[in-house]
């Protein structure tokens, strides 16, 4: 099945401008050499791999969420169920982890799968504590997940909402194929370019949505009546909106979180909203060397992961130097530099098809004088033989 077939032929809990964003992606050509970018056996983020920090395990997820990784989920940055689920279930069974963080930054994604996930974490709550935070944002299935959570935290700026499912339909094919249907099936391939084909389309992405929104109503403990009407409509909420309305508990960082549930003395970085005294660097090492050692071994060690990362990314040897300048920038990630490789290449593969189209132009057109100016000469010749042989020359 090709990708933008896959798009075409699922439900997405998903924002409207990531699905847009997903098809603008497959509709562009990709090279074997780009391809090779995301194939070199390492992955492009770490999203839905856990790391455990003072018995605190941390899983990132962001990006698109889709059922199972492929070559596409790496190429958008995607998180896949899959690997989700395993690691959940790993780090829950695992006696050295206290607590678990779903650090969440994504649009959504696919709603195959993510109603089982948010199951496993509801279940999962009970044994240990599972947190959800997003510092970003948690739209659509990725909220889904997070509602599932015993708690669920934002920094101030994060977005949280996007309740409900979107599909995306073509309503015919241009490209020569022709498809038959059996006839005993006439909903298989439904039509959405008429009212009776979109009617039926509505009712299976409404049935879709009504689960999604009484799922986030059983886990935030509300009814669904509430979700409906305050948890935005389809929109996103801001922070404290959010917290004031019931759609998470609290306003944090990810260092709060995991000073909160590792038990460490001084640790926590949690936001008073109602006021504070503020501590700059030279407080802070006086008061708690120790924590400015642990937040400065970290970022070492942060730092080191990143250039191996970016070292590791197999690339023509014309565009090194976009790693070897990465390298030097700290604020540059793993997926960042894939992503600019691939439009460099894209853009290198379109000046490409331009010159070649240039030349092949000229070429044509130099072809074109040459037959032009090879006409009186063929006359020329002509001419010279009859003149020889009217004077018995020849």
């Amino acid at each position: 099945m090709k990708i933008i077939d896959w798009i075409f032929d699922n439900c997405f809990a998903m924002t409207v401008e990531a699905v847009d964003n997903m098809i603008s992606i497959v509709n562009r050509e990709i090279t074997t050499e780009q391809a090779s970018l995301f194939k070199d056996g390492t992955p492009q983020s770490n999203s839905g791999i856990a790391q455990i920090r003072d018995g605190v395990a941390i899983i990132d997820i962001s990006g698109p969420i889709i059922p199972k990784a492929t070559m596409f989920s790496r190429i958008c940055g995607a998180t896949s169920i899959d690997v989700l689920t395993k690691e959940f279930g790993a780090a829950v069974d695992n006696p050295a982890v206290k607590a678990l963080i779903l650090n969440i930054h994504s649009p959504g994604g696919e709603v195959t799968g993510v109603s089982e996930f948010a199951s496993h974490i509801a279940a999962a709550r009970d044994k240990k504590p599972v947190i959800g935070f997003t510092t970003g944002w948690a739209a659509s299935a990725a909220y889904w997940i997070m509602s599932a959570c015993k708690e669920a935290y934002v920094s101030d700026t994060a977005m949280v909402g996007s309740i409900g499912v979107v599909s995306a339909y073509r309503t015919g094919k241009d490209n020569g194929e022709v498809e038959i249907v059996s006839s005993q099936s006439p909903d298989k391939r439904i039509d959405a370019s008429t009212e009776e084909g979109r009617k039926k389309i509505q009712a299976r992405v409404d049935e879709l949505a009504q689960v999604f929104v009484n799922t986030v109503a059983k886990n935030r403990s509300v009814s669904s009546e509430k979700v409906l009407e305050d948890f935005g409509k389809g929109g996103m909420l801001v922070g404290e909106n959010a917290v004031k309305i019931g759609m998470v508990d609290g306003i944090d960082t990810l260092e709060g979180l995991i000073g909160k549930y590792s038990g460490r003395k001084n640790y926590s970085t949690h936001l008073n909203t109602k006021g504070g005294v503020a501590m700059d660097m030279v407080t802070l090492k006086a008061q708690h060397p120790e924590l400015v050692k642990t937040i400065a071994d970290e970022a070492a060690a942060a730092e080191r992961t990143r250039i191996v990362a970016i070292t590791g990314i197999k690339a023509p040897e014309a565009l090194r130097s976009i790693i070897v300048s990465a390298i030097a920038d700290p604020t540059k990630t793993e997926v960042a530099v894939r992503a600019e490789l691939f439009d460099k290449m894209q853009d290198d593969l379109g000046k490409t098809r331009t010159e070649f189209k240039n030349a092949a132009e000229s070429v044509t057109k130099k072809a074109s004088k040459i037959e032009t100016d090879a006409e009186p000469m063929a006359e020329a010749a002509e001419i010279d033989a009859m003149a020889k042989r009217i004077a018995g020359v020849a």
